[in-house]
């Protein structure tokens, strides 16, 4: 059996938090188009900071795709708008794997690219607490998870998930229900909000 984890993604999301919190590595990717057409695109400038800066590139790059967060907001959707050559994208310098942090290299299928972060996990039958939770953290999702014992007299012992990723761009969707893991969310991930109040004299 499986199960599946993935953390949220929005245009907003800071490129420091992707790859379980290993951060965006920056540097230049190479994009084909069906039509053939290739360019190399540099996303290693100071305004490459968020998703939403990485879809603006792909999309002003005069190539036919267009780019967006995929429908499950775990990653970057690029389409292949034209042609009948098979897109791809792969990284300038392969030592420094820019499209491999962003989950994009690779060729188009269906005319499309996925590039989501969603990790699946196998357990199987005689796995323990401990053995999911060492599986969970070793598959590198950008979660932490741990066994903790809430204190009550029958099976007191729980499996804790939790983001890595503060705000709302540490959102973490978690399908343990092949394996017959029940959750409960404990906490929202969000973004603080700070609201500022003007001081008038009362004289």
């Amino acid at each position: 059996a499986h199960m599946r984890i993935k953390i949220e993604r929005t245009d907003n999301t800071q490129l420091s938090v992707l790859s379980a919190g290993a951060g965006f590595k920056a540097g230049k990717i190479k994009i084909t188009d069906g039509n053939g057409a290739s360019q190399i695109l540099d996303l290693s400038g100071t305004g490459v900071t968020t998703v939403g800066d990485v879809l603006n590139k792909l999309n002003s790059a005069g190539l036919a795709i267009s780019a967006r967060v995929n429908d499950t907001g775990d990653g970057i959707l690029i389409t292949q708008t034209a042609g009948t050559l098979t897109a791809s994208i792969q990284d300038a310098d392969p030592s420094v794997q820019t499209a491999e942090s962003l989950g994009i290299a690779g060729t188009f299928s269906g005319n499309q690219l996925n590039g989501s972060l969603e990790k699946s996990i196998s357990i199987v039958a005689g796995d323990t607490l401990s053995q999911i939770a060492t599986k969970i953290n070793d598959a590198n999702a950008g979660v932490s998870a741990s066994i903790i014992n809430d204190g009550s007299g029958t099976n007191p012992y729980r499996l804790a998930i939790s983001s890595k990723n503060s705000g709302a761009a540490g959102r973490l969707v978690f399908d343990g229900s092949a394996i017959g893991l029940q959750t409960t969310s404990l906490v929202q991930g969000q973004d603080a909000v700070l609201s500022a109040l003007g001081s008038r004299s009362l004289r």
